[in-house]
């Protein structure tokens, strides 16, 4: 899910952003409403002290306009109410204190309010007797302040949540999908890796199939410890002695059937021991191979056949199977094989070779012969069906 995080923490920063910028310039606008307000608010305070005033400032009765300026002052609306004279020295005034506001203080600190000071005129007739002066209390436009804070929050939140929600969803169902399309993807790779391995004609695998199957045993061969005679995996070549001939006398449809006949053979002889290719693992059981049809004219068996004695015991089986084809168009004998133990100390070309120099001496001991070849030495060892026979 690293993509899908990635995705997610990006559109939380996006919509926290968004709805940063969003509360800031909120916030401020609405401050310097506020403040407006205060200023506003602060002014008719002013005008309506002075006209209340009025008539007790010019009779001289300051102990009735302290008292009225006391009740303001303590109804908590307004920080500070002073009456001045006409040469602006105080004559009475009343401050309030500190109100709990509800609010943080670092709230007031990022964002201070300056409580407006609004004055009026006292006039007795027509002449200026005195002036009065408000300041409005802040703690409100404060509690509105962090109201709106505290909302745009929880929107925040709400919003946050709901887009995680949806976009997890989103993520789940996107990596279902992308799931099933990998396994689809994975699944056609490998019936199309099949499909490229296997030959058409016959079911059976072709030359790039048996080379990686030689390459694949080679390998964990040559990891492990020497195995007994018995377990040597063995290759067959068998080559079609008469195909050529019969392609050319009597068309593609004869050569096709001969191959087929040559398969079917190998089937009704080894049965179920005839593996499929792309049954896991490897033969473990005598007699197991796989079958491959890897040149027009020559299929291959690989598999666990046991020992020397056992594998040209079924090369001779086969070879009377072959003899039993006597259809015209195998004038030249049915198919000759080359055997070759498969020794991990060996190239892949070298087996190869060996295979193909075991088909060749069976040939020259005549039709539906077969040659076991066992080494490259200077004086190599070949079993042949003559000399078995003998």
């Amino acid at each position: 899910m690293g993509l899908f995080q990635g995705i997610i923490a990006r559109l939380l920063l996006v919509i926290g952003l968004l709805l940063g910028a969003t509360l800031w310039l909120a916030i401020d606008t609405t401050r310097d409403y506020l403040q407006h307000q205060l200023r506003a608010y602060s002014q008719d305070g002013a005008n309506a002290l002075a006209l209340a005033l009025q008539p007790y400032i010019a009779e001289g009765d300051l102990l009735t306009a302290d008292t009225m300026m006391t009740a303001l002052v303590q109804d908590g609306n307004y920080s500070a109410v002073v009456l001045r004279d006409t040469g602006g020295d105080p004559m009475l005034q009343h401050r309030l204190g500190e109100i709990q506001a509800r609010v943080p203080a670092l709230f007031t600190e990022m964002l201070p309010l300056q409580p407006p000071e609004a004055s009026a005129f006292i006039h007795n007739g027509w002449d200026r007797v005195a002036s009065v002066s408000v300041s409005a209390h802040p703690a409100l436009a404060y509690q509105q302040l962090w109201r709106l804070t505290l909302g745009f929050i929880g929107l925040g939140l709400a919003v946050s949540a709901l887009a995680v929600a949806l976009a997890w969803r989103w993520a789940k169902q996107k990596q279902q999908l992308l799931a099933a399309e990998f396994e689809s993807l994975h699944s056609e790779i490998d019936t199309q890796r099949q499909q490229a391995q296997l030959d058409e004609q016959t079911g059976f695998g072709n030359l790039h199939a048996l080379n990686r199957r030689l390459q694949s045993l080679l390998h964990t061969a040559g990891e492990q410890p020497a195995a007994a005679a018995t377990d040597q995996y063995h290759l067959l070549l068998i080559h079609l002695s008469s195909l050529g001939d019969a392609t050319r006398t009597l068309g593609r449809w004869a050569a096709d059937d001969y191959v087929e006949a040559a398969a079917m053979a190998l089937r009704r002889h080894f049965g179920e021991h005839l593996l499929e290719l792309e049954s896991a693992g490897s033969a473990t059981e005598p007699g197991d191979c796989y079958p491959f049809h890897t040149y027009t004219d020559e299929l291959a068996l690989l598999g666990m056949f046991g020992g020397e004695e056992a594998v040209c015991e079924i090369a001779q089986q086969l070879s009377d199977a072959f003899n039993t084809q006597t259809a015209e168009l195998h004038r030249h004998g049915f198919a000759t094989i080359g055997i070759v133990p498969v020794d991990p100390a060996r190239t892949l070309q070298e087996i190869i070779d060996d295979g193909d120099f075991a088909l060749r001496r069976a040939e020259s001991n005549g039709v539906n012969q077969w040659c076991y070849f066992a080494d490259r030495s200077p004086n190599p060892r070949a079993v042949t069906a003559l000399e078995t026979s003998e």
